[in-house]
């Protein structure tokens, strides 16, 4: 089945497997590539399941593993793991059918990554070397 709706945003296209969309690269990965995210082998060839950046095109990954970096990183943090590219790699990731929540990452919203309360109050280098001593140093960063 090929349905295409324009008004739909790329991840909620659905094509058959004759027609979905195909990733454009030069190269395909050598027979010892690993995924840079899972570092299980991709394979020889390009397929559904093996993605490439199309910024750096050296990074190589599973189709399985960009959608659940995706997950994780939301919106605002997806980018490639190894260029750091984000506008490219956004763009093609979507239009190769990876989801993107518009949310922020999953480590901003985790409890386990709350702020310290507190904050530190003096130096403690051995020999703080500050002029005006270790606690006016903390104050002034």
């Amino acid at each position: 089945f090929l349905t295409f709706c324009p008004s739909l945003p790329p991840s909620r296209r659905s094509f058959c497997r004759e027609h979905r969309p195909q990733q454009e690269v030069e190269a395909v990965p050598a027979p010892d590539t690993t995924c840079i995210m899972c570092t299980d082998p991709v394979g020889d060839c390009v397929s559904y399941g093996t993605m490439v950046c199309p910024a750096c095109k050296s990074a190589w990954f599973h189709r399985a593993c960009v959608q659940e970096q995706a997950m994780n990183a939301g919106m605002f943090f997806f980018n490639c793991p190894l260029c750091r590219d984000i506008g490219l790699f956004k763009g093609v990731m979507r239009f190769m059918g990876i989801r993107i929540p518009p949310r922020f990452p999953t480590w901003e919203i985790d409890e386990e990554f709350e702020p310290e309360p507190w904050s530190h109050s003096r130096c403690d280098a051995s020999q703080c070397r500050y002029q005006y001593g270790r606690e006016e140093a903390a104050r002034t960063g």
